[in-house]
């Protein structure tokens, strides 16, 4: 029993044949296996499409579109002894042939005249596959401003659509799954630049990673710190150079140095480095950088400078007498801290009962020594103060007057 689809073909086939080759019929369309066919990426596919032909010294040329393979052609006789021409098309199914439109098409050459007739039948074939391309996109594109919100979304091109989406991050040999769905949100931290993200996507016959996507990641400088070489105590005179380092993208633009003496605060140089000749006071002052780019600023922690110099003596020494005995005092400052002693017409006083000394340690460079001679009116000492440390050292004598010419006038000074 045929269908009233299948009756009204063979009429049309009958039609033909009766009309023949010698007049311009229609003919009718080719017979496809399926209208509609789903297979599976990777599997052998064959398609047939058979068309009649009524004159079979003139049969009709079979072509499929867009041409997937080479295929078969055989002319064959029916059961009701009409003939018929066949194509075979085998082919692998790709992803890329997925709703793609396949076309047999018959052209019959009719014999008045050059005269040609074309008839054809369409298939949509259905690829199922597994997922393919999957990629991350970001938005905002672009460098992305610390604490500011970033959104990554998965692509991906599978049939059945992709089902489950995976998140994961990446810190150095560390993996972390960060979320699920096409979409992650979250607000980037100045870490976040050095991370790098991925996306799995999944349906029911596989899955695939995309490429790994890393963010970049704009913040103001950070952990600025200032650093000084040579490492160490300088000598004075010499050079040292300060070095100004920051954290920041995109990088420092600007770098400012302050130099801090007491409460006065006064810019000496910009660049990140920072050269001069370093004197005694350099010392007892502070140094500090400022980095800046365009999202902010930040100063570095202040720095102090360790100067060696030989010992100095103070002016400021001084001798005072009386009529049982002379005091005598002398400062100096140096570094490392100086060493002082004193001498009496040219010999080195020790502790003892008629000559006392006694020191007073004055920060970490500065000594005061303080020196007391009990005497007889006759002695009119010279006094010599004498400072040393690993660099040098330095003298101050104090001429002290005699009790008849100056009594209880402050000594005299000259340097040696």
């Amino acid at each position: 029993m045929l269908s009233p689809e299948e009756r009204r073909d063979m009429i049309e086939v009958e039609r033909f044949i009766l009309i023949g080759c010698l007049l311009q019929a229609s003919p009718p369309k080719p017979k496809l296996t399926e209208e509609k066919v789903e297979v599976m990426e990777g599997t052998s596919v064959s398609l047939s499409c058979s068309a009649a032909a009524p004159c079979p010294k003139l049969p009709p040329n079979l072509t499929w579109t867009p041409r997937l393979n080479d295929s078969v052609d055989q002319l064959q006789e029916n059961e009701n002894k009409t003939k018929s021409v066949s194509s075979v098309l085998t082919f692998t199914a790709s992803h890329l042939h997925h709703g793609q439109k396949i076309t047999c098409r018959a052209l019959y050459k009719l014999q008045q005249g050059d005269n040609q007739k074309t008839s054809n039948t369409s298939l949509t074939l259905r690829v199922l596959y597994s997922p393919k391309n999957t990629s991350v996109s970001i938005s905002p594109s672009g460098s992305v401003l610390e604490g500011s919100s970033v959104t990554l979304t998965c692509s991906s091109n599978a049939n059945p659509p992709v089902q489950h989406y995976t998140w994961y991050k990446v810190n150095g040999t560390e993996i972390n799954t960060v979320g699920t769905g096409q979409i992650l949100t979250f607000n980037v931290t100045e870490s976040s630049g050095s991370e790098q993200y991925y996306c799995e996507a999944q349906n029911e016959h596989g899955k695939e990673n995309s490429t790994t996507v890393q963010l970049e990641v704009d913040y103001p400088p950070k952990n600025t710190s200032v650093f000084i070489s040579p490492s160490g105590s300088v000598l004075e005179g010499s050079s040292v150079t300060l070095t100004c380092s920051s954290n920041a993208n995109p990088p420092v633009q600007h770098y400012t140095w302050y130099k801090v003496n007491g409460t006065e605060i006064n810019t000496v140089g910009t660049g990140q480095h920072l050269t001069f000749n370093v004197t005694e006071s350099s010392g007892s002052e502070q140094y500090y950088c400022e980095a800046q780019n365009e999202h902010g600023k930040e100063n570095s922690p202040t720095v102090q400078l360790e100067v060696d110099y030989m010992p100095r003596i103070s002016d400021s020494g001084s001798c005072n007498r009386t009529a049982a005995e002379i005091s005598c005092s002398c400062e100096s400052r140096g570094n490392p801290s100086p060493s002082m002693e004193w001498r009496v017409s040219g010999q080195r006083v020790t502790n003892s009962t008629d000559r006392v000394i006694s020191e007073e340690q004055l920060g970490n460079t500065g000594l005061r020594s303080s020196l007391t001679i009990r005497h007889t009116q006759r002695d009119t000492p010279t006094l010599l103060c004498l400072s040393t440390n690993t660099l040098g050292s330095s003298s101050l004598r104090l001429l002290v007057p005699s009790p008849q010419q100056h009594p209880g006038k402050r000594a005299h000074i000259s340097r040696l």
